[in-house]
């Protein structure tokens, strides 16, 4: 048999017991106040990306002299309600 003499005890929290971060451990992450999650990867950091930053600046200036949404997307292989949301600057504001 087990030498229970030994053996460390299992804390056991209650319900409203905080955490290591202060909040209660039974209050999930996303309910979590934003400051205390990890932060987003946006732009050209995130791990979905299709474009640099440095491909959306010239998508941007190839727009402004005239040529085509349509005409970028196929450059650049995306969607090209993806370019119209980039050249709104609905997309990519800081790039």
């Amino acid at each position: 048999m087990a030498d229970l003499q030994n053996t460390t005890p299992v804390k056991v929290l209650t319900p409203f017991e905080p955490g290591p971060d202060g909040f209660p451990h039974w209050l999930a992450s996303t309910a979590r106040p934003k400051f205390l999650r990890s932060p987003a990867r946006r732009g050209s950091l995130g791990w979905n990306r299709k474009l640099s930053n440095e491909q959306v600046r010239t998508m941007r200036k190839l727009g402004a002299v005239g040529v085509s949404g349509r005409q970028l997307a196929d450059i650049y292989q995306v969607d090209p309600s993806h370019v119209t949301r980039i050249l709104r600057g609905e997309r990519r504001a800081n790039a």
